[in-house]
This record gives structure tokens, sequence and C-alpha cells, in this order.
């Protein structure tokens, strides 16, 4: 069996305890313009429906190589923490070994979990297959492993039907696929709203 291993693309997932949520759209935008500064480039951004406050936002990281994408600093950006409107945040780094493009949906279901095994769980993950997350609501467009730590994945799932797909996730049955997938720490599932990406203009 081929691995699923091999990386497409390296990103930096972010996420941030928000002080306030107004200013989040300007916030957003000066973090892509820091990134943009810095040859990186914003390409995800939402606000939690679960925990209120909270953001997450993904930057593309360059490519220092044809085989060495950029490693990411496991510290937080300076820029994040002297905006006034975030807490506390958090980062973390991820090679994108299956990205599937589709049209943007207005909420998406992101989560990251640890398995035992990523080819094992990969294996369990494509067997479920992709018709039967959709009839959950849930469309696969990111599979990633942990840059740090191989055995962490981390999924985004673009959410056709929110109320179907919330239902699906919070159900004892659903855990992360199927008993084959070797997980060994179930995730906390969180859906998020789509606030853009990038700069404007």
């Amino acid at each position: 069996m081929a691995s699923n291993s091999a990386p497409l693309f390296r990103v930096e997932i972010s996420t941030a305890s928000l002080l306030a949520v107004d200013p989040w759209p300007h916030t957003r935008e000066s973090l892509a313009s820091v990134a943009q500064a810095a040859g990186r480039r914003q390409i995800a951004s939402g606000l939690s429906l679960d925990r209120p406050g909270r953001a997450i936002w993904a930057e593309l990281l360059p490519s220092s190589g044809s085989k060495a994408p950029q490693v990411a600093s496991a510290a937080v950006n300076p820029a994040c923490m002297q905006d006034p409107s975030i807490a506390q945040a958090h980062r973390q780094s991820f090679d994108v070994v299956r990205f599937i493009p589709a049209a943007n949906c207005e909420h998406f279901l992101e989560f990251t979990m640890k398995v035992n095994d990523f080819d094992t769980w990969m294996a369990a993950f494509d067997q479920e297959g992709t018709a039967l997350r959709a009839k959950d609501g849930l469309i696969d467009e990111v599979v990633a492993r942990g840059v740090d730590d191989p055995g962490v994945v981390h999924l985004v799932f673009l959410v056709s039907d929110l109320e179907a797909a919330g239902r699906a996730v919070r159900s004892a049955s659903w855990l992360c696929f199927s008993p084959e997938a070797s997980v060994a720490e179930p995730p906390a599932f969180e859906f998020f709203r789509w606030t853009g990406a990038g700069t404007a203009g």
C-alpha cells in the first residue's frame, strides 16, 4: 500500500482567544498583511460557532527547497500579541498530504487529533469514503499531519448542512470514522464561520 505521508505543502494553523469579536475583520486583515510581508499567505480564517471569542486562521508557508518547506517557529507571532483584541494565541505547523479544492461554504469543521499510526488511520478514513461523510453534510477538503509529531492529524471539512453535521459529530457512534482508525486521543470537534482570507484588494 502506498504511503499517504508525502507532503503537498506546509501550513501553519493559528488559534486565538479574542477579547472582543467586533474588531476581528480588522485584526484578520492586519495578520494577513504581516504574513504577506514575511512571504507567507493567509489562506483561511474563521470564528468559532462552538466557543465564542475563538478565532482560527491558516497561513501557507513558503518552500525553502523542493523537499524542505519552511518550518515555523513554535513561538507565537509577536504581531498577534500586540493586537489589543487578542488575549492568547497558539500555532502549530502541519504538512498537508491531501487537498481537495471545493467551493467555499459558509461554515467549516476543523479539528486536530492524535492517532497511533497515520497510514493505518488514513486507510480507515479512505475506506469509510467521502460519500458517507457527505451524507452528514461534510465535504472533505484537507488532511494534514503534524510537522513535529507525525501522529497528529489535522482535518478540515467544508459544511454543506450545519444541522446534519452537528448531529453527526456529536453522536457517540461518530468517533472519527471507525474503530480501525487507531485514534489515540479523540478530537474536540469545532465548527467555524468562514471570515475570509488574505488581504483585501
